[in-house]
């Protein structure tokens, strides 16, 4: 084959390869679309769908954790922009919160923007935020109802003031405070510990990743909460494991030996 013929092939299948890579182009940006389109229709679906679950997931909660919501927290759909969450890094990179629970106004936000959303798996999601949600906002209307039984002099606002637990981002408060999280979020997807005691970190350097904070602190609150219930929400709230992060299962033996004194157990 000749060069010069070579070269007029090569002309004949760059002219016939243009109207395909057209059709390839207009198919992608098809897809694109018909992708957005989708979402946006989940997006406007998302508060309909809350409202009808909301009920029936606080009660399930209740259920199957044996104890009382404090009546139904507003719900918002987008995260405040004064909000500047702690976000880690892990396996899957730097994560934005697609849920939020503010302790001082007593409501949860949803952002729909912040959602990584499978148009078919939706519900899925959704859901589990929202029992996630819920179980923050248990904790702190739990813990605000234990200050003012205890000082009936507390009006609302010094109640708030008082409260260190929904300000303190240590690690041994977020390990209790999204341990009880995912707790409530459990009950309701079913999902398993599959965290194991050995998973904990030994520095409290390494404990800035998803894993070690919500998987790690459901593990650890897991057997409390299952045997006490409220008083062991109480407990680990006013006792957070702040001198045994080296050693979290001594403290989780010890909690659960504590609250299975009647003479400690009556003040929680």
């Amino acid at each position: 084959m000749t060069n010069s013929l070579l070269q007029e092939l090569k002309e004949v299948a760059k002219e016939a390869a243009k109207p395909v890579a057209a059709i390839c182009c207009l198919a992608f940006a098809g897809c694109h679309l018909a992708n957005f389109i989708s979402k946006q229709i989940v997006y406007d679906k998302i508060p309909a769908y809350v409202q009808s679950i909301l009920p029936e997931i606080m009660q399930e909660q209740e259920r199957k954790i044996g104890i009382k919501h404090f009546g139904i927290p507003n719900i918002r759909y987008d995260i405040p922009s004064s909000y500047n969450p702690k976000i880690f890094n892990d396996a899957k990179g730097s994560m934005k919160a697609d849920g939020h629970y503010n302790p001082l106004k007593n409501y949860i936000s949803i952002d729909r923007n912040a959602m990584n959303i499978d148009p078919l798996r939706w519900k899925s999601r959704v859901k589990q935020i929202v029992s996630h949600e819920l179980g923050h906002s248990y904790a702190d209307k739990l813990n605000e109802n234990i200050c003012a039984k205890y000082n009936k002099k507390y009006n609302e606002k010094a109640i708030r003031d008082d409260l260190v637990w929904p300000n303190d981002y240590s690690i041994e408060t977020q390990l209790v405070s999204e341990g009880i999280a995912k707790y409530f979020e459990h009950a309701i997807t079913g999902e398993k510990d599959r965290f194991k005691d050995s998973d904990w970190p030994s520095e409290e350097k390494n404990y800035h990743n998803f894993k070690a904070i919500y998987d790690g602190g459901y593990h650890l609150v897991k057997p409390v909460i299952k045997r006490h219930g409220k008083k062991g929400i109480n407990f680990l709230m006013k006792q957070n494991p702040c001198n045994d992060l080296g050693n979290l299962k001594e403290y989780q033996k010890r909690t659960l030996r504590h609250l299975s004194n009647p003479d400690v157990a009556r003040y929680f």
